[in-house]
């Protein structure tokens, strides 16, 4: 018998938040070949297929700009899967390593010198992408199994901070590389969430 299990989230399409995102997995995780859009009163919108999203989904969210509505899933083997509803088009943002079983954990998006920039982070890296064409711009190694990285919060659009095991990292973006401005290791525990 296979399982099966759910992520979801919303999605704002023409200023309507009643927009839910259902993505169907199986057992391990794996997405069972569609996405499934629904309206709140359980009406369905829209189905999407994706071969190329064949792996376990650890994150899930949506992200809107300039009138355009992207679902984002972070994926095993450090992928991150971007779909533009408006285009019905898939981009698929990936590591130098794809042989790995990691995952990206989470990721945020800047506004950047005007170009738009997805940071995502895995338990090993933290990456750097250009979020129009895809293309892996600046990798910061270093996390590990003892000190992951995992938690990104965006401060501004130039700079952000990253929870690593109980180390609180502040990074600045300066020509599409990714700088280490500060480390605060006062913390004692794991950072498993950073807010303001």
């Amino acid at each position: 018998m296979q399982l099966e299990f759910l992520r979801s989230c919303f999605l704002n399409i023409n200023n309507n938040n009643n927009i839910k995102i259902l993505i169907k997995l199986t057992e391990f995780g794996k997405i069972n070949g569609f996405i499934q859009i629904y309206k709140l009163n359980k009406e369905k919108i829209k189905e999407i297929k994706n071969n190329n999203v064949k792996d376990v989904t650890s994150f899930l969210d949506t992200y809107y700009n300039m009138n355009t509505s992207y679902l984002i899933l972070c994926n095993r083997k450090e992928i991150i899967n971007v779909y533009n509803y408006n285009k019905n088009k898939w981009t698929i943002f990936r590591t130098k390593n794809e042989n790995t079983e990691e995952s990206i954990n989470q990721f945020i998006i800047i506004n950047n010198n005007n170009s738009l920039k997805m940071i995502g982070s895995s338990f090993t890296g933290i990456y750097l992408w250009n979020f129009q064409t895809g293309n892996l711009l600046c990798t910061i190694k270093g996390g590990s199994g003892r000190n992951p990285f995992f938690e990104l919060w965006l401060w501004n659009n130039d700079r952000f901070f990253i929870g690593q095991d109980e180390i609180l990292n502040f990074v600045k973006i300066r020509n599409d590389k990714l700088n280490v401005v500060k480390r605060f290791s006062e913390h004692k525990e794991n950072i498993p969430c950073i807010k303001r």
